[in-house]
């Protein structure tokens, strides 16, 4: 059902992904895990972190800090796999070698709308929204774009990306 799900398939059938853990100050959604979806921490935690110099990457939206501690990325033989908001994802790319990028659209914006309300019935759907169009307004920037919704869909483009 989207890039998550997908990041979750691409892990069950490829033991040579390593999945890196971003951060985020948001609240934990129901279904969700301290230290497997994200790091949940405060805002207190995350200014700490930053005025420490322990962040490798990071951003700020929807009220909300996201991004990767330091040491991250370190790489042993797995191909490394996360998701980063956008202009967080294309500082990552200029910072480290062999990033491959993908963005990820949705193809059926009636169903997003829907998705998004079932995700977080306290959000602000328009501002969601609208960090969706800014988000997307950098798609050119990334290798390919993935114009779907479908997780099999997903899956399969970002397998042929890593290939």
């Amino acid at each position: 059902m989207g890039k998550d799900s997908a990041i979750k398939s691409l892990l069950r059938v490829n033991n040579n992904l390593k999945y890196i853990v971003p951060f985020t100050t948001r609240e934990m959604r129901s279904d969700e895990h301290d230290g497997i979806d994200y790091h949940f921490i405060s805002k207190e935690a995350f200014y700490r972190y930053y005025n420490n110099n322990e962040l490798f990457e990071w951003d700020y939206v929807l009220d909300n800090y996201y991004g990767f501690f330091k040491g991250s990325f370190t790489q042993d033989d797995s191909v490394l796999i996360t998701h980063a908001l956008a202009r967080m994802a294309l500082r990552i790319n200029s910072k480290l070698e062999n990033v491959r990028t993908a963005f990820i659209m949705p193809d059926n914006y009636n169903l997003l709308h829907t998705r998004l309300n079932e995700t977080d019935r306290n959000s602000k759907l328009v501002e969601r929204l609208r960090h969706g169009v800014e988000e997307e307004s950098h798609s050119h920037l990334f290798e390919i774009k993935i114009n779907s919704m479908e997780t099999k869909e997903i899956v399969s483009e970002i397998q042929k990306l890593l290939t």
